[in-house]
């Protein structure tokens, strides 16, 4: 999921994660783009159930199925966070596209 030109999120389930993805990393940091690996409960699927970006640092998210790291990061960086339940998840209701209209 791309955050920025210069970021991007990518899930993993928990158990996957000791497999890092050094492939993407390299791939992307010669784009000059930082992989934020965000670990994630398997029951979601993939990370655009849980945490979607709709505008520039303007997301909906699960944040009860996002972990503490990735948070604090959206937090610290000054994201809004557009909060949605895991029951909207099963609903889809997280996973959406932006739009270019003001």
């Amino acid at each position: 999921m791309y955050m920025n030109d210069h970021a991007v999120a990518l899930g993993r389930e928990r158990a996957l994660l000791q497999r890092e993805p050094r492939f993407v990393k390299n791939y992307m940091a010669e784009l000059d783009v930082e992989v934020i690996l965000v670990p994630f409960d398997p029951r979601f699927c993939h990370i655009d159930m849980i945490f979607n970006v709709i505008a520039d640092k303007v997301c909906v998210a699960c944040v009860s199925a996002l972990n503490e790291d990735f948070l604090r990061r959206l937090k610290d960086e000054k994201w809004q966070i557009i909060e949605t339940s895991p029951v909207d998840v099963l609903y889809l209701l997280g996973n959406c596209l932006p739009s270019t209209e003001e």
